[in-house]
């Protein structure tokens, strides 16, 4: 049963009862996708992995490659569901880790004894994601041979690519994957080429990104944003401009050769049709994972939450799949609008948007019955979150919120800098460098919140605690606007606007504070530096 940190059941469990849906009528939908986590280590140290870089580290536990007894008890499952429902087709997808390391012998075995317990009128799309640096003629010939299809994970151009997909001792992998993609554009193995998967890095072009993704010839693309929510944070005023610029392109275009998948979906929905992706709309999900040990769990984005998140307690070894479809967490996922929060439900666009992403809806207090993290990108104005204990920090989270969005829709309006801009710099609210547009955002944002404990310090009931506040802010406020009139990424608006933000926040440095106050704050931001220059200097 996954819990919080603190012992506390998190939404679903505990709530979601399979039991009275059931008297009331409703019925599971069968799964038709089966996600085998063939080999559990990976050769790449992507930095944004959800697998190894964020909360669930179970994959330490596990396994590395998946024993013979485990995926050949997973496809006896598959076939005993498929014929359980009389499922006329079922999808399967090789996953990982890197799926490539099991060796290309294991991969064809898998999927011919899954091919092999089906009945033989079901059809079977079995496939791979990949990250491609494994992929040689050789072994494309045998995936092709026993028509296993293929989608890379790649991030738009070379550069941008070995920004984040680097080997563990810091090489871009652009030039293997770029060879495997030649490879796949070509007549002999285009036929296997399922497409390409690109995780959004908002400091990076989207037009030169979906350009540089165009050029290797995929007959798909699917574009995600990074995994996060409202426990860790993101990045605010980018992923929606992002994504509308990429779509304005996209839809312009006279022929389009590759879908995006989010995109097509979109539209999709607001024509009245159903959603075939998790992302968006209210379709219920119908994936399951089996790990390596054989354990049957969630889908695998779940584990960028908190450890356990993705966990049913059922493995292939000893259940059927039937059983996950009484779990809570996978119910909840094929309730639609029940499974919405009351933000949600009241929303105009709950139908397409479909609350988001489930594990972008994650807040360790609520669990998932939350907005998306990402709401606010493309919802103007509004903010939700639970409710802090103390009703000043209520007050700074909702400055700081609609700042944002009110910086975000100017930006809309009139832009401030330059969007292909490549450099990054030190913000004091962050561990990694940030790109000019984040600066932005934060320096506007955080300006006002110090104007907000300023205010407080005469009528909060912790003065100390709001005098703090007000110190450390001020000071971080005062260094990044620094940065910002040295930037050459401004444009002229730019420049005028950070000129003027200057001047209003130099009335805060002007605010005469006790001096182990303001030296604690200058000692704070420096070792606030200090750390973001050891982490980043490796």
């Amino acid at each position: 049963m996954a819990e919080t940190q603190g012992g506390k059941q998190t939404w679903p469990m505990g709530a979601v009862d399979t039991g009275v849906l059931r008297a009331a009528g409703w019925r599971p939908m069968p799964l038709r996708e089966f996600v085998i986590k063939i080999h559990q280590r990976c050769n790449l140290a992507c930095d944004y992995c959800y697998v190894y870089t964020m909360a669930d580290r179970s994959w330490r536990n596990r396994p590395a490659v998946m024993p013979a007894e485990v995926w050949a008890a997973t496809a006896r499952r598959i076939a005993e569901h498929v014929q359980t429902h009389r499922l006329s087709q079922v999808a399967v997808v090789f996953h990982g880790g890197e799926p490539m390391l099991a060796g290309t012998p294991m991969l064809v075995a898998v999927a011919d004894a899954v091919r092999g317990a089906l009945p033989p009128e079901v059809e079977c799309r079995i496939g791979i994601q990949t990250n491609g640096v494994l992929l040689t003629e050789d072994r494309l010939g045998t995936l092709l041979a026993h028509d296993i299809r293929i989608a890379v994970s790649v991030d738009g151009q070379g550069a941008d690519h070995d920004a984040h997909r680097r080997y563990r001792d810091g090489r871009g992998s652009w030039t293997a994957v770029r060879r495997a993609l030649d490879l796949l554009r070509t007549d002999r193995f285009h036929p296997i080429f399922a497409g390409l998967l690109c995780t959004i890095d908002p400091a990076v072009d989207p037009v030169a990104c979906y350009q540089a993704l165009l050029e290797h010839e995929p007959p798909a693309v699917d574009v995600l944003l990074p995994h996060a929510n409202w426990a860790t944070g993101i990045e605010q005023g980018v992923f929606g401009w992002w994504l509308a610029r990429m779509f304005d392109v996209y839809f312009d275009q006279p022929v389009r050769h590759a879908g995006i998948r989010l995109f097509d979906e979109i539209v999709n929905l607001h024509l009245g049709g159903a959603s075939r992706s998790e992302h968006v709309g209210l379709s219920p999900a119908a994936v399951a994972v089996v790990e390596s040990d054989g354990a049957i769990e969630q889908t695998d984005a779940l584990r960028s939450t908190f450890p356990g998140a993705a966990a049913t307690g059922l493995s292939v070894l000893t259940d059927p799949f039937d059983a996950a479809l009484e779990h809570p967490g996978v119910v909840a996922r094929q309730l639609g609008v029940a499974a919405l929060c009351d933000t949600c439900r009241s929303c105009e666009l709950r139908e397409v948007c479909g609350g988001g992403h489930y594990a972008h809806r994650y807040r360790p207090e609520t669990g998932f019955l939350n907005p998306s993290v990402y709401c606010e990108e493309t919802a103007f104005g509004a903010l939700a979150l639970t409710l802090p204990e103390r009703p000043e920090h209520l007050a700074a989270t909702m400055v700081h919120e609609f700042q944002h969005s009110k910086l975000s829709a100017f930006l809309d309006l009139l832009p401030l800098y330059d969007p292909q801009a490549k450099g990054k710099y030190f913000a004091p609210w962050r561990p990694d460098p940030r790109p000019i547009g984040s600066l932005l955002q934060g320096a506007y944002a955080f300006s006002a919140v110090g104007d907000l404990w300023h205010h407080l310090r005469d009528h909060a009931g912790d003065s100390v605690d709001a005098t703090r506040h007000f110190a450390e802010l001020r000071e971080q406020v005062r260094q990044v606007i620094d940065t910002l009139v040295g930037s050459p990424h401004l444009n002229e608006d730019g420049r005028q606007f950070v000129a003027q933000l200057r001047e209003a926040h130099a009335a805060q440095m002007t605010v005469r504070l006790p001096k182990t106050v303001v030296s604690s704050s200058h000692a704070a931001l420096s070792e606030t530096f200090a750390a973001w220059r050891a982490r980043n200097s490796r």
